[in-house]
């Protein structure tokens, strides 16, 4: 009883302010990419903007296997930054019974795993940070079969952070008016379990 009691608190005192503060997040379409081999760079075009990411050679060359290989994307933990450094990880999958044995070979030579011992599919993991820019029209990309949906963690705009600072005193108000009940109902069931079982 008494956990479940102090789980309530904790919930009620992690709710208003809390929920206040969470970051915006946007949505972007991802819809095609190019390799700069020079600089080493991958541009990804989204619906709204391009994203910039200096790679290694390992995933350079993960990305021009995929013109022949089937990868299933995904993309999580995206933020973006008041300097327009974005930050986030890409996991990508293939299924290993759609591969020929010179391709098997290749993706764990450049470090697929199984994602399950023993299972048919095959991960990569690879931690991306960059620059988020204008489109470039002029750059030739490589269009996706379809495009996938990133959702970015974004800084708030100044007026948007004056807003939270004015609302944070009612927030934390509203926290403390349902805190205090749920507090003292609290202790007094934890008061009354105490008076019970101490009674013979």
């Amino acid at each position: 009883m008494r956990l479940f009691m102090i789980s309530i608190f904790l919930l009620v005192i992690t709710g208003c302010t809390t929920a206040l503060w969470s970051p915006h997040r946007v949505e972007e379409n991802i819809r095609g990419f190019h390799i700069n081999q020079k600089l080493n760079e991958l541009f990804v075009v989204g619906s709204g903007h391009g994203y910039i990411f200096p790679v290694d050679n390992t995933l350079k060359e993960i990305v021009m296997i995929s013109r022949s290989v089937n990868f299933t994307p995904h993309f999580g933990g995206f933020e973006l930054d008041r300097k327009n450094v974005i930050t986030g990880n890409i996991r990508l999958y293939a299924s290993s019974d759609r591969l020929s044995v010179d391709q098997y070979i290749k993706l764990l030579a450049l470090g697929f795993e199984h994602s399950v011992p023993g299972g048919l599919s095959l991960e990569y993991n690879y931690k991306l940070s960059g620059l988020r820019a204008p489109q470039n029209d002029r750059i030739p990309l490589q269009y996706l079969k379809r495009e996938h949906l990133v959702s970015i963690a974004r800084p708030d705009k100044p007026i948007e952070t004056a807003k939270k600072i004015v609302a944070t005193p009612a927030a934390i108000i509203y926290d403390a008016v349902i805190l205090v009940p749920v507090m003292f109902f609290a202790l007094s069931v934890i008061y009354i379990e105490t008076l019970v079982s101490g009674s013979p």
